[in-house]
């Protein structure tokens, strides 16, 4: 977790960026829905800090790209609702 490639962050700093947005949220007391756009590595750290895992260790959860996660907040706590939906990307049916 504290491994750094040059210019880049450690998974832990990454998760803690995660977990300093979420307080952020919860503290403002937002309400409606809100739309992040981000990275796999960002979104994998999100998912660990969500579910209350480490920041390393093998990822048992793809992490496709343009797949949606929600994750919601129900009092005072992060709960994930879903994640790597992909049903969007799938083309409609269109006539000949």
């Amino acid at each position: 977790p504290d491994a750094r490639m040059k210019g880049g962050e450690t998974r832990r700093e990454v998760a803690e960026r995660v977990s300093t947005f979420l307080e952020g949220l919860r503290q403002e007391q937002l309400t409606g829905n809100w739309l992040v756009i981000s990275h796999g590595g960002w979104l994998d750290q999100l998912f660990r800090v969500v579910v209350g895992l480490e920041p390393s260790g093998p990822r048992r959860w793809s992490v496709d790209n343009c797949s949606l996660q929600q994750v919601r907040l129900e009092r005072g706590v992060w709960k994930l609702v879903t994640w790597g939906e992909v049903a969007h990307l799938s083309a409609p049916d269109l006539p000949d």
